[in-house]
């Protein structure tokens, strides 16, 4: 299983996907966002979810397509011509992805938007000036070492229904128009003549979460026969590289995936989106049945963990939910690379707004003073200059969890499930968290939680993450439990915050090694000690409750460099 390799073309094996030489890809990486494709929710202009109802035509600056026509209304055509290409060369610089690569991400999803590659209106007309761009975007990665995945984030016309799709209003016309169904098919057949030969292209995501909301479901069937032709259509010009396919709700249902999309090559991924779900088998399970009886890998495309109230429940999530993924052979996808700098999303890289934002705001929004052309473009000049890489912060705290590397903390209830564990606990745990396990979970104390799973919203101190968060092991005689690092270039501190009634006996063993036992002394309140120190590598510690008990809150990993 490789990380960081990145030297010849993919292609799936199975479950897995391999290079050249046989070896397992795991693809880490992170999705371009607002780069080529604008979500006002990621760049501070609109609220996610403003847009997810009945039909409307969308407002100013919550997707791409609006964009556009509001800085030419603030700042004049010339001006918002100059303006869109300087934002995605801003946007997405060497020094981003180079950034990227030396984080330890070893991917890109890039998001490309249909209407900037093929011109809307009669007649097939492509968009050399982009294509060339693009061209630049995918050397600098084949020079720096980040696998490409080309996401058709905003197919002809728009395939979700919500303002990611960047379509004219919240119904995904793509599929009730033949025509726009006919010019993404065309257009992929582009991108596959243009790209067949470049073996840092990871593969093709033909569209991103179609038929998004519930009310589109009837339209199932028209997604599963677009996958066909699109598919067929592909691989008549690039039986090589990997097809990536989504199903419906915002890819979190698996339904459409009952036969092979690619009887040609089968050279295809299950791409699924995973947020806030507890990191359970549940919650995997049925991912991993469609995939073996399929006999096709799983990709988690599109995942972050953000929170809205200044705690770490976002990164904890990740660290637990991104290692079972590891373990269960899923790449991963951060969404988003780079984004205003609050807890909308799991950015990677945040800036933030112009100082005088909330002018362009109120005249697009509350009915106030139109800005002088002038003011307008000093604003929006300021806006560019933000979004420069230099300028930008880099949230190394939040990779330290995602990649668990350097300093990070695991939840003591975020223990590896394909590791050595074992349970004693006579009862299943009643929130339903990884009850198959014995595992004695109990709340933190003081924590009012949630009487039915998935009814936080009924209380006023609900948490984005539910419960997951307030959960502690009371770590009990004959029990054991494991935790992995992958830091491959640091020396590590391992250790645990616990509380006990009295003096208690754990044996920690390394990789397997034999077990050292160690005494550790009662402890009224939450303390901090050591597990084991780690040299630079992959490690998995495990610990066992030999004498006595403790109610063991966390892992507390540390950098010794």
């Amino acid at each position: 299983m490789k990380f960081n390799k990145v030297k010849s073309m993919l292609k799936t094996k199975g479950r897995i996907i391999v290079d050249e030489d046989g070896d397992e890809i795991i693809l880490r990486g992170v999705g371009t966002g607002s780069w080529m494709n604008p979500e006002g929710f990621l760049m501070g202009t609109m609220r996610f979810g403003a847009d997810m109802g009945p039909f409307m035509r969308a407002h100013p600056f919550d997707r791409g397509r609006t964009m556009d026509p509001a800085i030419e209304e603030l700042c004049g055509k010339e001006y918002a011509v100059e303006f869109r290409e300087k934002w995605m060369r801003i946007n997405l610089a060497e020094e981003d992805l180079k950034c990227f690569r030396q984080l330890g991400f070893n991917s890109i999803r890039l998001a490309l938007s249909a209407r900037l590659f093929l011109e809307e209106g009669p007649g097939i007309v492509f968009n050399e000036k982009n294509f060339a761009y693009l061209d630049e975007i995918i050397d600098l990665c084949e020079q720096i070492g980040l696998y490409v995945i080309l996401d058709m984030h905003a197919a002809c016309g728009g395939q979700s229904g919500v303002s990611c799709d960047d379509g004219y209003s919240n119904v995904p016309t793509m599929f009730l128009n033949d025509e726009d169904q006919e010019r993404t098919i065309i257009l992929w057949q582009e991108f596959a003549s243009r790209y067949r030969d470049r073996w840092i292209v990871a593969g093709y995501e033909l569209l991103n979460e179609p038929i998004a909301l519930p009310m589109w479901d009837h339209l199932i069937p028209v997604l599963k026969s677009f996958y066909d032709r699109c598919v067929q259509a592909i691989r008549k010009i690039d039986t090589e590289h990997i097809i990536f396919i989504q199903g419906n709700r915002f890819a979190g249902r698996y339904e459409i995936f009952d036969h092979d999309y690619d009887p040609e090559c089968h050279n295809w991924v299950m791409a699924v989106h995973l947020y806030e779900k507890l990191p359970d088998l549940a919650v995997f399970g049925e991912m991993l049945e469609r995939s073996e009886a399929l006999n096709v890998p799983v990709w988690i495309g599109e995942t972050g963990g953000s929170t809205h109230d200044g705690s770490q429940d976002g990164s904890l999530w990740m660290t637990v939910t991104y290692e079972m993924a590891v373990e269960y052979h899923m790449g991963f996808n951060i969404w988003v690379a780079k984004a205003i700098d609050n807890d909308c999303a799991s950015y990677i890289l945040g800036f933030n707004n112009p100082a005088d934002w909330q002018i362009i705001n109120d005249y697009f929004y509350n009915g106030g003073k139109k800005p002088s052309y002038a003011e307008a473009i000093r604003i929006m000049d300021e806006w560019l200059d933000n979004i420069r890489f230099e300028n930008c912060v880099i949230r190394t705290d939040r990779v330290n969890h995602i990649m668990r590397k350097g300093s990070f903390e695991i939840p003591a209830i975020g223990y590896d499930p394909e590791k050595p564990h074992q349970g004693s606990w006579k009862y299943a745990l009643y929130n339903g968290y990884r009850r198959e396990d014995r595992m004695h979970m109990v709340w933190e104390e003081g924590y009012r939680y949630a009487d039915v799973p998935g009814l936080n919203d009924l209380r006023k101190d609900k948490t984005k993450y539910g419960d997951f968060a307030h959960m502690f092991i009371l770590l009990e005689e004959g029990d054991c439990l494991s935790y992995t690092v992958r830091d491959e270039e640091n020396s590590l501190s391992m250790g645990m915050e616990y509380k006990a009634d009295e003096d208690f006996v754990l044996s920690v063993s390394k990789d397997g090694s034999m077990p050292a036992q160690r005494q550790f002394l009662k402890a009224a309140r939450f303390i901090h000690d050591e597990l084991s120190p780690l040299e630079p590598g992959i490690h998995t510690v495990t610990i066992r409750a030999e004498k006595g008990s403790c109610l063991l809150k966390k892992i507390i990993v540390s950098s010794m460099e």
